[in-house]
Order: structure tokens, then sequence, then C-alpha cells
């Protein structure tokens, strides 16, 4: 076991002191730095006759459903970045994939958006908000054998919380969003841009879709960035991607453009 601790130091001390992460998580030194592996599995870039299809109905998705508006002075903002980072890591240690992970901080987001959950009143239950959107996405998306328990994710939270509270939680999530939990992310378009702007070396593609998944991971954790459209997003995390792969070509001519021209 090893134990993390988060703190809101931005917060007053009543605040702060309702707020603090004490997180159990169970784990090996290998499981904790599969990033990379996990990165490749998620995101196989590939491109058919479907692709501009998808793409085109995932735009509409997208505009469809806009950008959660988040309260600038509710206390979930002003702790944000700790919770979804605390999210990123417990996904991390789960090892469940980057998809997962950005849909449960665009869950929490969208359930934060409610000015019911960003209540002060609410601070202490912010890390069980932030687990059940890591339930609720993994039903959705992972695999039966991957998809953590309410127990065991309680059991990562040092046993804060009782499982009657988790059902409480999650079913008063789901009602608040209608039921509604697939949501377009950066991460969704990932493998599809990666095929549309692949350099045709499988070794570069390789380190570029890693660094575009380093990249994303980092910009979710950033609210400037989560306000920005996912395509635009998806987007910029690649061609920034591909300007450090291309800046580690060691002065050597580059194979490819920092962003295809067409």
């Amino acid at each position: 076991f090893f134990s993390t601790s988060y703190n809101m130091e931005v917060m007053d001390e009543d605040e702060e002191s309702n707020c603090k992460f004490e997180t159990k998580l169970t784990g090996n030194s290998q499981e904790h730095q599969d990033t990379e592996k996990r990165a490749e599995d998620t995101n196989w870039a590939f491109y058919d006759d479907t692709t501009d299809d998808i793409l085109a109905v995932m735009a509409q998705q997208e505009l469809q459903e806009g950008r959660p508006q988040l309260n600038p002075n509710g206390p979930y903002l002003r702790c944000r970045h700790i919770i979804v980072g605390w999210v990123i890591e417990v996904c991390g240690v789960m090892r469940l994939s980057n998809i997962t992970t950005a849909q449960s901080c665009e869950l929490l987001d969208r359930s934060f958006s409610f000015a019911l959950m960003d209540d002060p009143a609410n601070v202490g239950n912010f890390q069980l908000v932030a687990m059940v959107c890591i339930l609720i996405t993994s039903k959705l998306i992972e695999a039966h054998d991957k998809t953590p328990t309410m127990e065991y994710l309680n059991d990562m939270s040092d046993s804060t919380y009782t499982i009657p509270m988790f059902e409480n939680a999650e079913l008063s999530i789901l009602q608040l969003l209608q039921w509604k939990v697939s949501y377009i992310t950066p991460m969704t378009y990932l493998k599809h841009y990666l095929a549309l702007t692949s350099t045709g070396i499988p070794q570069c593609d390789k380190l570029i879709n890693n660094t575009a998944v380093l990249m994303l991971g980092l910009a979710l954790q950033d609210h400037n960035f989560s306000m920005q459209p996912p395509s635009r997003m998806c987007a910029l995390g690649l061609m920034c991607a591909r300007t450090v792969v291309q800046r580690q070509m060691n002065g050597c001519t580059p194979p490819f453009q920092v962003w295809p021209s067409e």
C-alpha cells in the first residue's frame, strides 16, 4: 500500500478540513507506471470508409452537448485540479483506459455544473462524487472484470463513506444528468485524428500517440482547457505532440510536418 493525501490549500481552514482526500491505492510500481502501455492499447489509430461519417456524427454531438458551465466562485472550481488529478491517479492504478479517465472527469464537471452539487455544504462529499463518476463511466466503457466495485472504491478512500452513500450518490448523479452519461471528450477523437495525420512511420506514430495522451492528460487538469471544444483540444494536443517528437529527432531531417498541410 501507498498513501496519498491532498489538502485544499486554496480554500479557507474550515473548507480545507472537509476537503482532505485520504486515499489508499492498492497496486505496485509496475501498475503505477504503465501510462505508456495504456496509451498504446487504448488509442491505436485506424482509418476506414466509416471514419469521416463517425467524425461528422461526433462533431454534431459535440455542438449539441456544449461545455459545462462551472460557477467561478464555487468550491469545486477552486479545488478542481486536485480532484481531477486524484481521478487520473486512481484510474491509472486500476489500469482503466484513458478514454474512461477522460469520460470520468467530463462526468465530474457535468455533475458540478449544477448549483445543487457545487455547494460549500457538500465539500465533504466531493471525493465521493469523484469515485461515483469513475464507477458510472467504468460500467459504461470497461469490461466487467475491470470495472471497480463500490467496496473497492470505498476502500481506496479509507472507508470514509458507506455503500448506501455510494448508491444514493450514484442515483442522484444519474437523475441530475437525466441518465446521460456518455459525452464527447478529446480522447474520443484521438484515434481518428491519429489515423488522419499518420506519418507512415510506425515508431513515430506510436511516440506521437503516447505524447498526445500525456499532453491531453495534463490539459485535463486545467479548467481553462476544459472549456474548449473537445475536437479543438484533441487537435491542439496532437499538434503539440508532433512538435515535441519532431524536436527529438536530434537534428535529423523530420520525416513529417508539424501539422499536415491538408
